[in-house]
């Protein structure tokens, strides 16, 4: 599956791509339970990968929000949840 990609580039050091998908299910235990993906990755200078980070949510993601959620899922401003049962 391909994701639409977003590339963000705030410091010239650093590089970060974001992509996401829609409408997946949560996992196998709720099939039925349908949500967004959201992934992203950050590269230093030397091009390695500094970090990962994923989430899901049933908030719609755009091109135009993408950048707006990774920023508020990393300072902690949207509600996680570390598991699924």
């Amino acid at each position: 599956m391909s994701l639409p990609e977003s590339t963000v580039e705030r410091d010239p050091e650093v590089h970060c791509e974001i992509r996401f998908v829609h409408d997946l299910p949560l996992n196998k235990s709720n099939p039925d339970v349908r949500v967004n993906f959201l992934h992203y990755v950050e590269y230093g200078p030397d091009g390695e990968i500094r970090r990962i980070m994923s989430w899901v949510t049933d908030l719609t993601i755009t091109k135009e929000n993408a950048q707006w959620l990774v920023r508020g899922a990393r300072a902690g401003r949207l509600r996680t949840r570390r598991s699924t049962h």
